[in-house]
């Protein structure tokens, strides 16, 4: 993805998308995922505070990402008091 338009910002996406899936905790996924992808995204012209809300956005998203959806899937399932 580094050769396209937005490379990094896709990267950090992808990354946090695979580590949500694992991790269960959105500060877990930006501090793991975030250490590269956010000193990428700010080289590649990025400003540092959209290259720092794209990485919680996408850690944030990564949570509810299947197959594990971390914590959040339980916290869903009591909220929409599914069994």
């Amino acid at each position: 993805m580094g050769h396209k338009r937005g490379g990094p910002a896709k990267v950090a996406v992808v990354a946090s998308g695979f580590f949500g899936t694992l991790s269960g905790s959105t500060v877990a996924n930006i501090m793991s995922t975030g250490i590269i992808t956010i000193p990428l995204m700010v080289k590649s012209g990025f400003k540092r505070t959209y290259a720092a809300a794209i990485e919680a956005v996408a850690s944030n998203g990564g949570q509810i990402m299947p197959p594990i959806m971390g914590a959040t899937d339980f916290i869903m399932a009591e909220f929409l008091q599914i069994p």
